[in-house]
């Protein structure tokens, strides 16, 4: 299989991952930083990397990845900011919606990242990357 054909197949894999988790029990970022599909995509990730080094595919695995892991960093950094307010806000209801706002979000950015990502491949560009102000 060719790196363009994988490429698509782990932007494949990360949507499949959102879709599992939305229509399953999990959260949405959970499901999608651990399930099977992500993982699976990470995996492919690391190993197409070497072959697509200096091409706009290069772009496109290196969004892949920094999407799974800004997402994991992310859904690590609300359970242990606002996990033990799950504790303090049972009594004043404030724990949950936090933590569950925080979820949402987070899912939202990497619906957001994936779906981006992938239209920008099947157009044939690179996606957006950050660059210095002047």
């Amino acid at each position: 299989m060719g790196p363009l054909r994988v490429t698509h197949l782990i932007y494949a894999l990360q949507a499949l991952s959102i879709l599992t988790a939305l229509g399953g029990q999990g959260l949405l970022t959970l499901e999608f930083a651990f399930g099977v599909p992500a993982l699976l995509a990470l995996a492919l990730a690391y190993g197409v990397r070497p072959r697509v080094a200096g091409t706009y595919l290069a772009a496109h695995v290196r969004w892949q990845l920094a999407t799974l892991g800004r997402a994991a960093l992310a859904l690590a950094a609300a359970t242990l900011l606002f996990g033990p307010a799950l504790l303090v806000g049972v009594t004043l209801g404030l724990g949950i919606p936090l933590l569950l706002l925080c979820y949402i979000a987070i899912g939202a950015w990497t619906a957001y990242r994936i779906g981006r990502g992938w239209l920008d491949l099947l157009n044939g560009r690179s996606p957006p990357t950050r660059t210095a102000p002047p």
